[in-house]
């Protein structure tokens, strides 16, 4: 199939008749689902997940909530939101913030706030949900581009990566996070009026 036959046709089907397969075995040294991981045993890594004590944050007056990410169902990470039939359906992200909460904080549905960490700050639209904690923010990744090339997406949200600590590769190996993610697993944030 060519491209200008993939642009015709609009859609890419496939004959094949559905064969189910054996999930019961999986590709693991056991064959079965593994919490306690061997590979990570291996280089020196915790081979279960744990929460140590002195991970856990707690809000403070100066920054009251607890900084979480998502991803929205349309886009793979932030390479799509240029591609203009997704970026007319979520043109920008907004930090989801409890409707309850917003009101005694006297934020209304789209409007402008500032989030601020320790480490950065952005300015972005409300939206507002009971469907978050009260204690806790949520602004969607891959939003927020500078670069021009981006004719749709420049300039459209906030990067949530603003709010987080740049941390070196060594020092995620110091410590001990392979998969890199401390950067955006512990961040307080304040929230603001313009």
């Amino acid at each position: 199939m060519t491209y200008k036959d993939l642009v015709q046709m609009g859609i890419l089907t496939f004959r094949k008749r559905f064969r189910p397969q054996d999930l019961t075995k999986l590709p693991t040294v056991s064959g079965k689902i593994e919490v306690y991981s061997q590979l990570f045993a291996q280089h020196g890594y915790d081979s279960v997940p744990l929460c140590k004590q002195d991970w856990l944050l707690t809000p403070t007056e100066a920054y009251p909530f607890y900084f979480t990410t998502t991803r929205s169902p349309l886009n793979f990470h932030c390479t799509t939101e240029n591609i203009p039939w997704i970026h007319e359906m979520i043109p920008e992200n907004m930090v989801w913030i409890n409707a309850t909460k917003a009101r005694e904080m006297g934020i209304k549905p789209g409007e402008k706030v500032r989030v601020a960490s320790e480490y950065g700050e952005i300015v972005i639209k409300a939206f507002l949900t009971e469907g978050i904690r009260p204690d806790t923010v949520c602004v969607p990744h891959g939003y927020g581009h500078w670069s021009r090339f981006l004719t749709k997406a420049v300039h459209q949200g906030a990067n949530d990566g603003d709010l987080m600590n740049d941390i070196p590769l060594k020092d995620m190996i110091k410590i001990n996070d392979p998969s890199a993610n401390a950067a955006d697993s512990d961040i307080l944030v304040r929230i603001s009026k313009l």
